[in-house]
């Protein structure tokens, strides 16, 4: 898995300007958790961003449960096969169409089957390779998504910003649900959202900046969506990398305050939208 050039690791993710062939532009950073830093124990988290047709893109973030013996190679496993499953479904479907709900499944069933077979290979319990799972797939002004566990996308539509995918919590505290149940596909959550102009991908990590818990669920977090998106867009279309700003963005010390946990950010903008 580590040889893959397009599966995302910690401080080397960013997609330069230019490599998209539509007005997509996406850049994200992940970074290690205090906890993980303490513990002696490597990041959790993954993620990946694959290209498809009409200048779409397929963005996948995962992060490792905690519990999980193997988290990381989880999590690297759950990005790298999901994304290039519905990357290829896309680009063999996109003559006939195709309803991306289903897709997505497909992609989140090829990881969790895969995983199963490395954990068989391995004499392991599956639930050694336990990771959550975020997918969207993004074509023009339409934001797809797939969602098993905690985790956040968020949204802007016509200068609003939005929950796309909520975290989704278990039964006890500190419980989520994760790709590796049997029962994983009750738990995946999808939603096809149209007219979004930018969104952000997060792990749990980061999800308490992108959102905060009031009126009986999780709204959009305005002071932290809003400039982040615009200095982001304005960042990759100056031709900067926009890493360092992510990175230290991560680090710093607001962001270890709402959590020690590993931190994946990544956001997506069309090159041609005004700044809000």
């Amino acid at each position: 898995m580590g040889n893959h050039p397009a599966l995302m690791r910690p401080w080397e993710e960013w997609l330069r300007p230019g490599n998209s062939a539509d007005d997509i532009l996406i850049t994200g950073a992940c970074s290690r958790g205090s906890r993980h830093t303490q513990e002696g124990t490597p990041c959790q988290d993954a993620w990946i961003c694959l290209p498809v047709h009409n200048g779409g893109w397929v963005i996948v973030a995962a992060d490792g449960l905690s519990t999980a013996r193997h988290a990381r190679e989880g999590a690297e496993m759950a990005v790298q096969t999901a994304g290039e499953a519905l990357a290829r479904s896309c680009s063999e479907q996109q003559q006939a169409g195709y309803e991306p709900g289903v897709l997505i499944r497909q992609a989140a069933g090829a990881a969790h089957q895969i995983i199963l077979q490395k954990a068989a290979e391995q004499g392991e319990h599956p639930s050694s390779f336990a990771s959550t799972l975020i997918i969207a797939l993004c074509i023009g002004e339409t934001v797809s998504v797939g969602h098993i566990g905690d985790g956040i996308v968020a949204g802007v539509r016509e200068g609003e910003n939005l929950i796309l995918s909520a975290p989704q919590q278990g039964e006890y505290a500190n419980e989520t649900a994760c790709l590796m149940q049997h029962d994983w596909e009750d738990h995946l959550r999808l939603g096809n959202h149209e007219l979004i102009e930018a969104c952000i991908i997060a792990t749990d990590g980061c999800q308490g900046a992108v959102a905060v818990r009031e009126k009986g669920g999780y709204q959009p977090y305005d002071p932290f969506i809003t400039p982040l998106l615009s200095c982001g867009r304005q960042r990759v279309i100056a031709g900067h990398d926009p890493r360092p700003d992510l990175a230290a963005l991560l680090l710093s010390p607001r962001m270890e305050t709402l959590s020690g946990d590993d931190k994946t950010l990544i956001i997506m903008v069309h090159r041609e939208r005004p700044d809000p």
